[in-house]
């Protein structure tokens, strides 16, 4: 992916990573659901330009299903959202964007991690209500500690800030995670 789609999905909160044609070509399995590499399944994949022809005939299956969508030059970031968006709601529930906000989305030891980081000088405060099920806690970044969250309660990121929120699943509190395995 290109820095143009690139930037237009960082402005709008929409979480991504880069695959090379190779990655899709020698390491991906393909099917009507989307790309599935390395324990990661991407529903959608965005092009600025066309694929090889070969790249193109095993991408078939999500393209029968709308899931590979193009970015040419003459669509506004704003129609490119609106595309995507129908395939992949963002989960984050964040409102409203802001450019300067970055989201990543992780799934890990059953809990929605959401990290948000306000790249510029600026602080923003946006409403945050993820899509997911369960409850919703922020991490204290420099203590460790879990604090139980409200959906929908405002989340203010001053300048270069990063703040990260947890939801588990059916869960009635906020609970340290389980340690990691690996």
């Amino acid at each position: 992916m290109p820095w143009r789609a690139a930037k237009a999905c960082f402005e709008h909160q929409v979480d991504f990573n880069y695959l090379e044609p190779r990655d899709v070509s020698d390491r991906a399995r393909i099917d009507r659901t989307g790309l599935h590499i390395a324990g990661m399944h991407y529903g959608i994949l965005l092009l600025e330009k066309e694929p090889e022809k070969q790249i193109l005939e095993a991408l078939a299956p999500m393209e029968a299903e709308g899931r590979l969508v193009r970015y040419p030059l003459n669509t506004s970031p704003e129609d490119l959202m609106d595309r995507i968006g129908w395939l992949d709601p963002p989960r984050h529930g964040i409102r409203p964007h802001h450019p300067g906000l970055r989201v990543r989305h992780v799934q890990k030891t059953g809990i929605d991690w959401f990290l948000l980081f306000q790249e510029t000088s600026t602080a923003v405060e946006v409403q945050f209500d993820p899509q997911v099920p369960g409850d919703v806690f922020e991490l204290d970044l420099f203590g460790g500690d879990l604090h139980e969250k409200r959906r929908k309660s405002p989340a203010r990121l001053e300048g270069h800030q990063m703040r990260v929120f947890g939801v588990r699943e059916g869960s009635t509190q906020a609970k340290d995670p389980e340690p990691d395995a690996s």
